[in-house]
């Protein structure tokens, strides 16, 4: 299966949450990638990163599946990759 991509939501907010969650290095070690990578998304010098690891640093920080992360293209398909352990499929994406 390929890797779904999604988009930074809003960048202040990313820079926001990883800050109020401390260092760029302990978030990286957190969400098992390296601290180049958070640095390049907190800066802006990356836009995108894969959906896993932006659901492991949406869920690390505490935030929504979603919240700072966003499918550009379809979104109506990042649904299943933001669902946490336990959601029901049917519920997925359900207002």
């Amino acid at each position: 299966m390929a890797d779904f991509y999604v988009h930074v939501r809003d960048l202040a907010t990313l820079q926001r949450q990883v800050a109020e969650f401390g260092t760029q290095t302990a978030l990286a070690r957190a969400v098992d990638t390296t601290p180049q990578r958070i640095n390049q998304l907190v800066r802006g010098a990356r836009s995108s990163t894969d959906a896993a690891l932006a659901a492991k640093v949406e869920d690390i920080l505490g935030v929504e599946r979603g919240t700072l992360f966003y499918g550009s293209r379809h979104p109506e398909l990042a649904a299943p990759y933001f669902t946490t352990p336990g959601d029901e499929p049917d519920k997925v994406g359900a207002a």
